[in-house]
């Protein structure tokens, strides 16, 4: 049986989003190959925001240059979190990451070898993380060492048959291959074994996405949010589900719910993923040159990041909204914007700066 290698891994169920349109703005500025350049001289532009590769187009404008970088700045520096890059050992606000993470974030900096390696060993010390052999399967296909992979679980499972994360390891690993059959029977051995892994209920719904049968999908990929509601992927998994089935609305209708009923938790992730794709619309009509479309964008985003009550998102739409209204000359909006993120979050280094030099 064939499978669509342009859909996405059992998280999205889509392929990585760093292939799509906008990679850069996806994967966080330490992605982003471009340094920026002195201000001053071209015109701004409407030159795609992407070349073949997937990486920023070297040839847009500088003013756009700079527009682009302070976006991707501003976005960053809302989460509490690193955005694609370590951070470094001893720094005073943010701990030394994990060996998982520390696995997790090579993976994440497409440094495959190297993650598979950190993953090999973890598992060799006998951790119990499904998410370890996630990452496992995710840098074999990395390396494009799909097989090796499946031999390297084999070999494990032949001294360990009844292990539920290497039987959902194997899982994962066939569903990356597009071996459907052989990646159902697995899942379903390893929940089985652990019925509490979320990763494998949602790996588990993929495969039955890609089999056309959504409803038994749709239930499995439900679980799998029931167990971690906080996994963003989940909410797009099923977001995919829904629109492969033609029904696009029944995600919008359950996040309507999600707010009259709660709980939170689940709103949050119900939200967020809608808020991403207008994040991604944004860019995209960005890029398309139709600044008042990007603008109404963003400004959607912004009203439904209020409504969940997600204040890392407000601030980003504030900023990007700022940064937008700066571009098209309509200073005074712009600095309502940036005086809005300060209330929010006083420490915001980049609106402070906007303010300054007004």
């Amino acid at each position: 049986m064939s499978h669509r290698r342009q859909k996405p891994h059992p998280e999205t169920m889509r392929r990585p989003l760093s292939r799509g349109p906008l990679p850069p703005f996806i994967r966080g500025p330490s992605d982003v190959r471009i340094s920026p350049p002195p201000l001053g001289g071209l015109k701004l532009n409407r030159t795609p925001l992407t070349s073949r590769e997937g990486l920023v187009n070297p040839i847009f404008s500088q003013p756009r240059q700079v527009l682009l970088l302070s976006l991707l700045i501003g976005w960053a520096m809302s989460f509490p979190c690193w955005a694609g890059e370590p951070p470094r050992p001893n720094h005073p606000f943010l701990p030394d990451p994990s060996p998982e993470q520390q696995a997790e974030i090579l993976l994440s900096m497409r440094q495959y070898s190297k993650a598979l390696e950190e993953f090999q060993r973890l598992i060799g010390d006998g951790s119990q993380e499904p998410t370890v052999y996630r990452g496992l399967a995710k840098s074999y296909e990395g390396t494009g060492q799909l097989a090796e992979g499946k031999r390297y679980l084999e070999k494990l499972l032949n001294t360990d048959p009844g292990n539920a994360n290497l039987l959902f390891g194997m899982g994962f690993m066939h569903f990356l291959m597009g071996e459907f059959g052989p990646a159902e029977d697995r899942l379903n051995a390893s929940l089985d074994q652990s019925s509490g892994n979320a990763l494998a209920w949602n790996t588990l719904g993929a495969v039955l996405a890609e089999k056309k049968s959504y409803s038994e999908a749709i239930k499995k990929v439900k679980r799998a949010i029931e167990l971690d509601p906080s996994d963003l992927r989940f909410y797009q998994n099923l977001k995919q589900i829904y629109e492969e089935m033609g029904e696009t609305g029944l995600f919008i209708a359950e996040y309507k719910k999600s707010l009259e009923t709660g709980p939170h938790a689940l709103s949050l992730g119900y939200g967020r993923t809608l808020a991403n794709s207008l994040r991604q619309k944004g860019f995209r009509l960005y890029s398309e040159g139709k600044p008042d479309e990007t603008r109404k964008a963003f400004s959607d985003m912004l009203e439904l990041y209020r409504e969940i009550n997600y204040p890392p998102g407000v601030v980003q739409a504030l900023f990007s909204l700022g940064i937008l209204y700066e571009e098209s000359g309509d200073l005074q909006t712009a600095y309502k914007f940036y005086e809005e993120v300060l209330k929010i979050n006083p420490g915001h280094i980049q609106a402070r700066e906007k303010l300054r030099m007004r």
